[in-house]
């Protein structure tokens, strides 16, 4: 009995380090997305809304309007609100229950730049109540703009042709099983494959090009500001340089004093007893793995701070030699939790948005030291801000500058680093005078 206890307790405490390191590794908005997930089953854990929104210093702005075809929402789109906003401010309306009520909230969060459920969230979905799922997508899939909700083109364009109340099958065929084959120019061939004339075809494509492919179009937010959170950011203080984490911008999750303190109660069943009990552990447990890893990736943040202050404080200093068993050593843990911390995330400071891993210096060569992305990043700007704005450096150009100045990186490492700098390539820097 004993063994198979200490069997149990085993696997137990395996399956809690495991959801412990997951979760160390995942970014931040990945790990809000999961946490709201984890609440969508467990009453005990309550999530409590960031009172400081991220407010990127340095946002790419891209310039769009709705066309005319999306009348239906433009007075929303003008006022700047976001496709998650509008679907918000629609939910109450639907008078749903409070399960499927917080189900819709978590879906319409999950939706991409084109209004589309795109990947589904299938590990929230594993602890959801039977049916609650198909409930709250078929509520979402009502909302406006139509088609929003889809998890393919074929359905979204599906949605619209059922608002429109269209009768004839063939628009809905197409749109299910032959977008691709259309999209390639292949009417000739799913006439032939239908038995139906080319005619036939044409005209209900031209039903279809009157629908709205990508629904989330024309609203701002994903498709209009594209940046990153930084886990991470780097500021002068009245004391120096400060570090502040990403927590403070994302919701926060805590135990649900008024679950907790119905297990105090005798209203309760004995199975009603047990289940809030466990609940009640796994909540603890997940607000303890969330503090954790807000412990260990500040410290984390802190010795990259220190190993590298002369970088972060001018821009232009060489990387220090500094390895991920360096910093290992000094937070006390094992370098797999050093990895997995910067897995995935960035710190700002005011030269850029670095991933944490570039600040262990690893890959450039330069005259056979080793040199971080940070400096060779850094040399790049450099350049290009000197460069001569009518002929541009081409990619081949900076790895020749970048070489002479003892940075050796092939073109193609200086065409992927621009990107990653969001510099833009010499054909879009050229002013024409």
């Amino acid at each position: 009995m004993e063994i198979r206890l200490t069997k149990e307790q085993r696997q137990i405490l395996g399956q809690k380090m495991c959801q412990s390191m997951q979760m160390l590794q995942m970014a931040e908005p990945e790990l809000a997305q999961y946490l709201s997930g984890l609440s969508m089953e467990n009453p005990l854990l309550e999530a409590v809304p960031s009172a400081e929104p991220y407010a990127p210093p340095m946002a790419e702005i891209r310039a769009g309007r709705p066309d005319s075809s999306m009348n239906f929402f433009q007075n929303h789109t003008e006022e700047g609100d976001s496709l998650g906003e509008y679907l918000q401010e629609q939910i109450p309306f639907l008078k749903a229950d409070r399960h499927t009520e917080r189900a819709l909230h978590f879906l319409a969060a999950c939706l991409d730049e084109r209004g589309y459920l795109s990947p589904e969230p299938k590990d929230a979905l594993d602890h959801w109540e039977a049916g609650l799922y198909e409930r709250a997508l078929t509520l979402l899939q009502s909302l406006e703009p139509p088609g929003v909700g889809a998890r393919s083109l074929g359905e979204c364009l599906c949605i619209q042709l059922r608002r429109m109340d269209v009768q004839e099958k063939l628009p809905y065929l197409l749109a299910e099983k032959y977008m691709d084959r259309l999209g390639r120019g292949h009417g000739n061939y799913v006439a032939k494959e239908l038995g139906i004339s080319k005619a036939q075809i044409e005209e209900a494509m031209t039903l279809l090009r009157r629908l709205n492919p990508k629904p989330g179009n024309g609203f701002c937010g994903k498709g209009d500001i594209r940046f990153c959170v930084p886990d991470i950011t780097v500021s002068e203080g009245e004391n120096g340089l400060e570090l502040t984490t990403a927590e403070r911008y994302m919701p926060s999750f805590r135990v649900s004093a008024y679950y907790a303190a119905m297990l105090n109660k005798d209203i309760l069943s004995q199975e009603e007893r047990a289940y809030f009990s466990q609940k009640l552990l796994q909540a603890q447990w997940v607000v303890e793995c969330v503090e954790r890893r807000r412990r260990t990736l500040e410290a984390c943040g802190r010795i990259i701070l220190e190993a590298q202050a002369p970088f972060i404080a001018d821009g232009r200093s060489a990387i220090t030699p500094f390895s991920m068993q360096d910093a290992a050593r000094r937070m006390g843990v094992h370098p797999s939790t050093v990895s997995r911390a910067v897995r995935d995330k960035y710190l700002e400071c005011r030269w850029g948005l670095y991933p944490l891993s570039a600040f262990f210096a690893q890959g450039v060569g330069k005259e056979g030291k080793q040199e971080s992305r940070p400096e060779a990043l850094s040399r790049m700007r450099c350049l290009v801000e000197r460069e001569d704005k009518a002929h541009p450096l081409s990619d081949q150009a900076l790895s020749e500058a970048l070489a002479r100045e003892g940075l050796s990186l092939s073109r193609r490492t200086v065409a992927k680093y621009r990107e990653e700098a969001g510099i833009p390539a010499a054909s879009a820097r050229r002013r024409r005078t």
